[in-house]
C-alpha cells in the first residue's frame, strides 16, 4: 500500500543517507577535483557522470538513491560552468532499468510471482507488459549506456556540456 511505501523511506537513518550522499556524488567531486586541473592545463576533456533514471523520476522507494543521482546532475551542470570555455566539458549519463545481473535475478523473480518459469526473459516481458511504459520494446543493455558514454566522450560531442542524457528507451516521465 501507500501507506506502507512510506513508511520504507523512513526506514533508513540519516547516516545511510550521507554514506549514499558520500558514495554517489562526494567520490565523483572528488575524481573532478584529482582529474580536471590535468584536462585544463591540456585544453580538453570530458567528465562524465553516471546518475539514474530515478534522479528524473523518483519512485518512492530508494530515496536515498534517488536524492543522490538528482544531486549527481545538479553537480554536473554547476561543474560544467566552473569549467567554462577551458575545452572540459562535463555531462552525465543517466540510464533508465538497464538489464544487469541484479536485474535479471529481479525479473526471474518477477516470473516466479506470476507463476511463471523463473527466466529474466518472461520477466522482462512482464516488466514490459505491465508495469513500466517505454516507446522501445525492451530493457536497456549496458551497451545502450556505454554508447551514450562513449559518443560523450568524443570530440563529436563538443557542443554538449552541463547537461545529462537520460538513456531510458522513452521511459521517461516528463520533459526536462
Amino acid at each position: 500500500s501507500d501507506s506502507e511505501l512510506g513508511m520504507q523511506f523512513f526506514d533508513l537513518d540519516p547516516e545511510h543517507w550521507v554514506e549514499t550522499y558520500k558514495r554517489n556524488v562526494v567520490s565523483c567531486l572528488n575524481l573532478a577535483a584529482y582529474f580536471s586541473p590535468q584536462m585544463v592545463e591540456r585544453g580538453w576533456g570530458r567528465i562524465i557522470q553516471v546518475t539514474s533514471g530515478l534522479s528524473f523520476y523518483p519512485i518512492g522507494l530508494q530515496g536515498d538513491y534517488a536524492a543522490s543521482k538528482a544531486a549527481l546532475n545538479n553537480f554536473t551542470f554547476n561543474l560544467s560552468q566552473s569549467l567554462r570555455n577551458t575545452g572540459v566539458t562535463a555531462n552525465g549519463v543517466s540510464p533508465g532499468m538497464t538489464v544487469t545481473p541484479m536485474l535479471e535475478k529481479w525479473l526471474a523473480d518477477i516470473a516466479t510471482e506470476a507463476g511463471k518459469e523463473p527466466d529474466p526473459r518472461v520477466g522482462e516481458r512482464i516488466v514490459l507488459d505491465e508495469m513500466i511504459k517505454l516507446t522501445v520494446d525492451r530493457l536497456g543493455q549496458p551497451s545502450d549506456v556505454a554508447n551514450a558514454i562513449t559518443y560523450l566522450a568524443s570530440p563529436l560531442a563538443d557542443y554538449i556540456n552541463g547537461t545529462t542524457v537520460r538513456v531510458d528507451g522513452g521511459g521517461s516521465t516528463s520533459v526536462h
